[in-house]
Protein backbone atom coordinates (compact mmCIF):
# COMPACT_ATOMS: atom_id res chain seq x y z
CA UNK A 1 0.00 0.00 0.00
CA UNK A 2 1.63 3.38 -0.79
CA UNK A 3 1.73 5.91 1.65
CA UNK A 4 2.67 9.83 1.68
CA UNK A 5 0.72 12.61 -0.36
CA UNK A 6 -1.90 12.10 -3.36
CA UNK A 7 -0.55 12.79 -6.32
CA UNK A 8 -2.95 13.39 -9.94
CA UNK A 9 -1.91 9.91 -11.21
CA UNK A 10 -3.36 8.52 -8.05
CA UNK A 11 -6.71 10.03 -8.42
CA UNK A 12 -7.17 8.57 -11.58
CA UNK A 13 -5.80 5.14 -10.41
CA UNK A 14 -7.18 4.24 -7.58
CA UNK A 15 -5.52 1.05 -6.88
CA UNK A 16 -2.34 3.10 -6.95
CA UNK A 17 -2.97 4.41 -3.66
CA UNK A 18 -5.66 1.95 -1.85
CA UNK A 19 -5.58 -1.88 -2.14
CA UNK A 20 -8.94 -2.26 -3.34
CA UNK A 21 -9.54 -6.23 -2.08
CA UNK A 22 -13.11 -7.42 -0.88
CA UNK A 23 -12.06 -6.20 2.74
CA UNK A 24 -11.43 -2.44 1.87
CA UNK A 25 -15.01 -2.37 -0.19
CA UNK A 26 -16.59 -4.19 2.94
CA UNK A 27 -15.48 -1.65 5.38
CA UNK A 28 -16.02 1.40 3.22
CA UNK A 29 -19.55 0.40 2.23
CA UNK A 30 -20.45 -0.97 5.91
CA UNK A 31 -19.42 2.28 7.78
CA UNK A 32 -20.95 4.84 4.68
CA UNK A 33 -24.53 2.73 5.22
CA UNK A 34 -24.52 2.76 9.02
CA UNK A 35 -23.88 6.83 8.98
CA UNK A 36 -26.41 6.85 6.18
CA UNK A 37 -28.85 4.83 8.83
CA UNK A 38 -27.66 7.23 11.90
CA UNK A 39 -28.35 10.34 9.52
CA UNK A 40 -31.44 9.51 8.93
CA UNK A 41 -33.44 11.47 11.75
CA UNK A 42 -30.97 14.45 11.76
CA UNK A 43 -32.07 14.89 7.97
CA UNK A 44 -35.80 14.10 8.68
CA UNK A 45 -35.89 16.91 11.05
CA UNK A 46 -34.14 19.19 8.54
CA UNK A 47 -36.44 17.88 5.86
CA UNK A 48 -33.63 17.37 3.57
CA UNK A 49 -32.92 14.13 1.22
CA UNK A 50 -29.68 12.52 1.51
CA UNK A 51 -28.81 13.98 -2.07
CA UNK A 52 -29.76 17.34 -1.11
CA UNK A 53 -27.36 17.14 2.35
CA UNK A 54 -24.31 16.27 0.03
CA UNK A 55 -25.07 18.68 -2.41
CA UNK A 56 -25.38 21.04 0.68
CA UNK A 57 -22.00 19.65 2.60
CA UNK A 58 -20.21 20.49 -0.77
CA UNK A 59 -21.28 24.05 -0.82
CA UNK A 60 -20.74 24.22 2.61
CA UNK A 61 -17.23 22.70 2.86
CA UNK A 62 -16.26 24.95 -0.28
CA UNK A 63 -15.73 21.76 -2.70
CA UNK A 64 -17.48 23.46 -5.67
CA UNK A 65 -19.10 26.59 -6.62
CA UNK A 66 -20.82 25.41 -9.56
CA UNK A 67 -23.44 23.27 -10.68
CA UNK A 68 -21.41 21.23 -12.82
CA UNK A 69 -18.79 20.94 -10.58
CA UNK A 70 -21.12 19.96 -7.74
CA UNK A 71 -22.38 16.92 -10.09
CA UNK A 72 -18.72 15.95 -11.64
CA UNK A 73 -18.00 16.03 -7.61
CA UNK A 74 -20.83 13.64 -6.81
CA UNK A 75 -20.28 11.98 -9.99
CA UNK A 76 -24.15 12.75 -11.22
CA UNK A 77 -26.05 13.58 -13.55
CA UNK A 78 -26.53 17.98 -13.61
CA UNK A 79 -30.06 17.43 -14.08
CA UNK A 80 -30.42 15.36 -11.12
CA UNK A 81 -28.22 17.94 -9.21
CA UNK A 82 -30.62 20.94 -10.51
CA UNK A 83 -33.57 19.64 -9.29
CA UNK A 84 -31.71 19.26 -5.82
CA UNK A 85 -30.17 23.23 -6.02
CA UNK A 86 -33.73 23.86 -6.85
CA UNK A 87 -35.55 22.69 -3.91
CA UNK A 88 -32.40 23.91 -1.35
CA UNK A 89 -32.84 27.51 -3.41
CA UNK A 90 -36.62 27.66 -2.67
CA UNK A 91 -36.12 26.67 1.02
CA UNK A 92 -33.54 29.46 0.90
CA UNK A 93 -30.57 27.58 2.04
CA UNK A 94 -28.42 28.42 -1.03
CA UNK A 95 -28.59 30.97 -3.91
CA UNK A 96 -27.72 31.13 -7.66
CA UNK A 97 -25.84 34.09 -9.02
CA UNK A 98 -24.94 34.73 -12.77
CA UNK A 99 -20.66 35.11 -12.56
CA UNK A 100 -19.62 38.57 -13.03
CA UNK A 101 -17.66 37.97 -15.89
CA UNK A 102 -19.40 35.19 -17.51
CA UNK A 103 -22.87 35.42 -17.31
CA UNK A 104 -23.56 32.08 -18.71
CA UNK A 105 -21.89 30.55 -15.72
CA UNK A 106 -23.44 30.20 -12.30
CA UNK A 107 -22.12 30.40 -8.72
CA UNK A 108 -23.91 28.63 -6.13
CA UNK A 109 -23.95 30.50 -3.03
CA UNK A 110 -24.87 29.04 0.76
CA UNK A 111 -27.24 31.12 2.74
CA UNK A 112 -26.91 31.55 6.22
CA UNK A 113 -29.58 29.47 6.62
CA UNK A 114 -28.18 26.83 4.57
CA UNK A 115 -25.05 27.37 6.82
CA UNK A 116 -26.84 27.44 9.76
CA UNK A 117 -28.40 23.95 8.67
CA UNK A 118 -25.29 22.33 7.37
CA UNK A 119 -23.35 22.73 10.74
CA UNK A 120 -25.99 21.36 12.33
CA UNK A 121 -26.15 18.04 10.14
CA UNK A 122 -22.11 18.15 9.79
CA UNK A 123 -21.88 17.93 13.52
CA UNK A 124 -23.75 14.94 13.38
CA UNK A 125 -22.57 13.41 11.06
CA UNK A 126 -18.52 14.05 12.11
CA UNK A 127 -19.80 12.80 15.12
CA UNK A 128 -21.79 9.65 13.46
CA UNK A 129 -18.06 9.21 11.69
CA UNK A 130 -15.76 9.41 15.10
CA UNK A 131 -18.20 6.89 16.87
CA UNK A 132 -17.81 4.44 14.03
CA UNK A 133 -14.42 5.00 13.33
CA UNK A 134 -13.61 4.38 17.23
CA UNK A 135 -15.10 0.67 16.89
CA UNK A 136 -12.31 -0.11 14.14
CA UNK A 137 -9.74 -2.59 14.70
CA UNK A 138 -5.70 -0.70 13.99
CA UNK A 139 -5.78 -2.19 10.47
CA UNK A 140 -9.56 -1.35 9.63
CA UNK A 141 -8.73 2.15 10.91
CA UNK A 142 -5.85 2.32 8.41
CA UNK A 143 -7.44 1.18 5.46
CA UNK A 144 -10.16 3.72 6.29
CA UNK A 145 -7.93 6.50 7.06
CA UNK A 146 -6.01 5.75 3.26
CA UNK A 147 -9.93 5.56 1.86
CA UNK A 148 -11.16 8.91 3.32
CA UNK A 149 -7.68 10.28 2.02
CA UNK A 150 -8.70 9.00 -1.47
CA UNK A 151 -11.73 10.33 -1.71
CA UNK A 152 -10.98 13.52 -0.25
CA UNK A 153 -8.89 14.22 -2.84
CA UNK A 154 -10.96 12.54 -5.49
CA UNK A 155 -13.20 15.16 -4.56
CA UNK A 156 -11.33 18.14 -4.50
CA UNK A 157 -9.50 17.42 -8.01
CA UNK A 158 -13.20 16.61 -9.37
CA UNK A 159 -14.48 19.81 -7.94
CA UNK A 160 -12.31 22.22 -9.37
CA UNK A 161 -11.80 20.57 -12.77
Amino acid sequence: MQTGTTTENDLIDPSACIDFNATTVLLGLSIVNKAKQELKEPLSIAKLTMNQWLVLKILYLNRAVTPTNVAKTIDADPTTISRHLDSLETRGLIERKHDIEDRRVIQLQITPEGILVAKQIYKCYSGILQNLESCLTGDQLLIWEKVSEYVGGHMAATATA
